[in-house]
């Protein structure tokens, strides 16, 4: 009897746990306080920037009524999505999600997968409204419908935002402590070609995030106020360097117009804190006294003189009543006055030099312009017999480096190429002055025929042309020799297979110079497929076993 009764009271009590397991599992999963359901969400910069420049309490009573607090923020040119004909390097940002437009554009959106919690009683009415079809005029319902909901909802994340009612979102929480440089070196640049400010951060503890985790920049000026970078726009991939424009136009790379009407007021302000939020790990604020001086229509301009003249004027205009002005030449020991520098031109060289005016009370941006110091004295001369540009009789060491340094232009049988920047053709070793015959611009040879070449070489500072004639005798290419080293071998082969091999597959040979593929082509058939691959194999073949192979021998 009684272990009947056992056996009855064993089934009855696995009954009601079995039943009390499939409430339980028709319930949503709670966090441990049960306060919030924990998802993640991909935010618009409006979104996710809201709770980052104002101040947002927490409030949990659904309105679907309020009208969307971030709308102003949302509004064209303020804190909405980027896009950027800089494609290659838009895709970059680790924490962004982005569209890709048909005409090769990217659109940054905002910021992927923001950890975000519910609470648990407004998450049940923002689910029940959306599937009731219910209206809402703010973000609410739309956050809610494309948040992820974490598996696991005993498992509080490390950082999060909280959803509100009316559809904003607080700062973020972050159990990761915040990390605060003081005093920090923040070095402000205006015009530059990518903002009319430019901050560089020094960084010498390395406390920067990375592209992939910096998931947003908020600074905020003494007066209290905040405001939103966004990726492209304002940050780089170099997450020191922080641009933004207060114009209209601002066109950066001359393709991206920057988003300028959230900083029109920050001229004139103080910078006290760049703080970048860190995906996964701790938030970094770096506080300063940064201030951002006022823009202005004024410029300046310097025009040549002999670099023994010792003096040289700065013509401004437009500058503010109020600007007090001084200059200085980089790399000159200059005075100032009156609109004239004066330096002591025992050992300066000829060439350009940068010319910064500012105003000395601190209020007005700086301005710059350049002056070239100039010569008509030539400190070099070529040696045909070792083909390089060397110094002058009497000319010293300095004197021929500096003319080497300001090499700019060569003008080769009436084609000019660029001596420096960063397409430039190396005609010139501009160490030891040696050119080199066998340099290329593009995919042609400069000296790539037989013949004699007049040449013109042109250096900043110097009114003299050096002008010389230089020989040059072009061996003739030997069929097969793809690769151009001298030999026909096993590499020669594999480079003719990769240029049929991209070929057939509609993919680009440019890597590749005319020159290559006509040698390529050795059964001269106007194709270059396995057949000329495998003429090349047995040329080697043949030659390798000492037979003296010919083409005619081969492709026949």
């Amino acid at each position: 009897m009684q272990k009947n009764n056992w056996k009855r009271m064993t089934c009855a009590v696995s009954a009601a746990v079995f039943a009390a397991t499939q409430v339980l599992s028709a319930i949503p999963a709670f966090a441990a306080d049960e306060a919030y359901v924990y998802g993640s969400v991909n935010l618009p910069y409006a979104d996710y920037y809201y709770g980052e420049l104002n101040v947002v309490a927490e409030d949990a009573e659904m309105n679907l009524e309020a009208e969307d607090p971030a709308a102003a923020i949302r509004a064209e040119g303020y804190v909405d999505a980027v896009t950027s004909a800089t494609s290659t390097k838009s895709v970059k940002y680790g924490a962004t999600y982005y569209t890709e437009n048909e005409d090769g554009s990217v659109t940054v959106e905002g910021i992927k997968d923001v950890a975000i919690a519910v609470p648990q009683s407004l998450y049940d009415e923002a689910t029940a409204a959306i599937e009731a079809g219910s209206t809402c005029n703010n973000q609410l319902l739309t956050i809610v419908g494309g948040m992820t909901v974490n598996e696991d909802q005993t498992v509080i994340p490390d950082e999060y935002k909280v959803l509100n009612g009316d559809g904003t979102l607080t700062a973020m929480v972050d159990v990761n402590e915040a990390v605060t440089v003081a005093d920090a070196a923040i070095e402000i640049t205006t015009n530059t070609k990518y903002g009319n400010y430019q901050l560089s951060i020094s960084d010498d503890a390395g406390l920067l995030p990375d592209s992939d985790t910096m998931e947003g920049v908020v600074i905020t000026t003494s007066d209290g106020v905040s405001y939103a970078m966004l990726h492209v726009d304002n940050l780089w991939l170099r997450t020191g360097e922080i641009a933004f424009a207060v114009e209209d136009g601002y066109v950066v790379h001359s393709v991206n117009t920057l988003k300028y009407k959230s900083f029109e007021d920050t001229i004139g302000k103080t910078i006290t804190e760049v703080r970048y939020i860190v995906r996964g790990g701790s938030d970094v604020s770096f506080t300063t006294e940064s201030y951002l001086p006022v823009l202005h229509e004024g410029t300046a301009a310097a025009e040549s003189v002999p670099v023994t003249s010792g003096t040289f004027a700065v013509t401004l205009t437009d500058l503010p009543e109020d600007y007090a002005v001084t200059a200085a030449a980089a790399d000159l020991n200059t005075t100032y006055s009156a609109g004239v520098l004066t330096y002591d031109p025992a050992g300066v060289q000829p060439g350009s030099y940068a010319v910064e005016i500012t105003d000395e009370s601190g209020v007005y941006a700086s301005i710059s312009t350049s002056v070239i110091l100039t010569t008509d004295e030539l400190p070099v001369v070529f040696d045909s017999e070792t083909n390089a540009i060397v110094a002058a009789e009497g000319t010293d060491e300095t004197a021929f480096a500096n003319y080497l340094s300001k090499m700019s232009m060569a003008t080769v049988n009436g084609t000019s190429y660029t001596l420096s920047g960063r397409k430039s053709t190396k005609i010139f070793d501009t160490a030891t002055g040696a050119m080199d015959l066998t340099v290329t611009s593009g995919d042609a040879l400069v000296f790539g025929e037989t013949g004699t070449y007049e040449i013109t070489v042109s250096a900043t500072g110097y009114t003299t042309d050096l002008v010389f004639s230089v020989d040059v005798t072009v061996a003739e290419s030997t069929a097969g020799d793809v690769d151009m080293d001298g030999d026909v071998d096993v590499s020669d082969a594999t480079e003719t297979l990769t240029i049929y091999a991209k070929t057939a597959a509609s993919l680009s040979v440019d890597q590749y110079t005319e020159e290559q593929l006509r040698i390529a082509d050795v059964d001269e058939d106007g194709d270059i497929d396995i057949s000329d691959a495998t003429a090349i194999l047995t040329y080697y073949a043949r030659h390798a076993a000492g037979l003296n192979p010919t083409w005619d021998a081969i492709i026949s």
